[in-house]
């Protein structure tokens, strides 16, 4: 069995962070939700957990390390005029 789950993700000034999600959690979109972050996941019927990292940074930041291990998830627009690229972190 498979469920959708959602979770906030920290404040756009805060640009490592990390996820608690079920293992095998598949990523399914992200967006502004009543003026917060939020990030959906398919995830299997498990009690096994895993911890997922992600990076957020404004347009023009630099970004240290390798891009080869970052995946663009989305870019975020918010009310407030604050733009920010969402990445995971893959291992």
């Amino acid at each position: 069995m498979l469920v959708v789950y959602k979770y906030e993700i920290p404040h756009y000034s805060v640009e490592d962070f990390e996820l608690d999600v079920p293992k095998g959690a598949n990523f399914l979109d992200v967006q502004i939700q009543d003026d917060v972050a939020v990030i959906w996941f398919l995830v299997p019927d498990t009690d096994q957990i895993e911890c997922r990292n992600f990076l957020q940074v404004a347009t023009g930041d630099l970004i240290a390390g390798n891009s080869d291990k970052l995946k663009h998830l989305a870019t975020l627009q918010f009310a407030t005029g604050h733009v920010r690229h969402l990445f995971e972190k893959i291992k």
